[in-house]
């Protein structure tokens, strides 16, 4: 199997899915941590390998990839010996993309709320409480972090 680069965050998420799928269809990877709290990924070194400057990013062979979802599919279509991991069934595959969908907007829209609230205690020094509305997927009237055995 080759080694491929990839430029991540060593922080759980979207570079660690990358990681724990190569290493599921025994890819090498050749890590590269981007600091981007130093903005590393907005130099022109990094700008010149991913001009949409993400992380994660993956080089195999020259070829450049970012998203960590569609890194995720390559991943598995190119390198896995098998349909298990991403099936080729309309309806299994169908059940999958569903999935992850949700899941990705319901992190961005968390994503987005914990900005807002830091962007908002750092002015006013107050730790706002978070609403209904920005604990629910989007789309979705159940709200994304729920206590199991509590109706809403």
């Amino acid at each position: 199997m080759p080694t491929l680069d990839l430029y991540y965050m060593p922080s759980p998420g979207a570079s660690r899915a990358v990681i724990m799928t190569a290493k599921a269809v025994g890819v090498d990877l050749n890590k590269k941590v981007v600091d981007v709290m130093a903005r590393e990924h907005l130099k022109p070194e990094f700008i010149k390998i991913n001009p949409q400057h993400t992380i994660p990013t993956l080089v195999d062979n020259g070829f450049v990839l970012w998203e960590s979802r569609a890194i995720l599919i390559y991943l598995v279509e190119k390198y896995g010996k098998d349909d298990s991991l991403y099936p080729k069934d309309p309806q299994q595959l169908w059940s999958i993309n569903a999935s992850s969908s949700i899941w990705a907007h319901s992190a961005r829209a968390m994503c987005a709320t914990t900005i807002r609230n830091y962007l908002t205690m750092s002015r006013s020094r107050q730790i706002p409480k978070p609403s209904r509305r920005s604990m629910r997927p989007l789309g979705s009237s159940t709200p994304f972090c729920r206590d199991s055995n509590k109706r809403h």
